[in-house]
């Protein structure tokens, strides 16, 4: 999301946290700066498939391949950088994925703590964050979806400086998630 993007950056920039971008195809074609933007500020860029469609899970061989294979396009085309992880839409599978990934150079990831800020307000999304997270967890949340773009980029920042200052009030500190789970693999 452009708005919601650019601010979340804003933001993370202001707090000096790297942060892990799994992008859509799609949107990175039509925000190619952003994604590049993402890159330039030490985030990671990762790969959420192209389109983001529920039957991702639902897919196989050529397709699922062709499905992951065009974010990865889309997203070296923009930012010059090949991601090396991906996070499948909703978090659902098949065991078609690690055939797909291996050949792609693809690790998946996944998370612990849905935030389910898609869905409920930013207090409820805040709350639920700050009451699941444990050392090492990765937090889910995202950067744009429903409402107004104006409403939704306040929302997404007001999550994100909830929890921010939230776990920093309780001794957290954050690790962009691949050199948290695999350390020897910086980019």
């Amino acid at each position: 999301d452009e708005s919601a993007t650019s601010a979340i950056l804003d933001f993370l920039m202001r707090e000096n946290i790297e942060a892990a971008f799994f992008c859509i195809g799609e949107q990175v074609d039509a925000h190619p700066d952003l994604a590049a933007r993402i890159v330039r500020e030490r985030h990671l860029i990762a790969n959420h498939t192209h389109r983001h469609l529920y039957r991702t899970a639902a897919m196989f061989g050529p397709a699922l391949s062709r499905e992951i294979g065009a974010a990865q396009s889309a997203i070296e085309r923009a930012t010059g950088v090949r991601p090396r992880y991906m996070r499948p839409p909703i978090g659902h599978t098949n065991r078609h994925y690690p055939h797909v990934l291996k050949r792609l150079g693809l690790t998946m990831v996944g998370w612990d703590v849905r935030s389910m800020d898609t869905r409920w307000e930013p207090k409820r999304v805040i709350a639920r964050v700050l009451k699941q997270a444990r050392d090492g967890s990765i937090i889910l949340l995202h950067d744009g979806c429903g409402a107004d773009a104006d409403a939704r980029t306040q929302a997404v920042v007001e999550i994100a400086e909830g929890v921010v200052k939230g776990l920093k009030e309780r001794g957290f500190s954050f690790e962009r998630v691949d050199r948290f789970i695999n350390p020897n693999d910086q980019i």
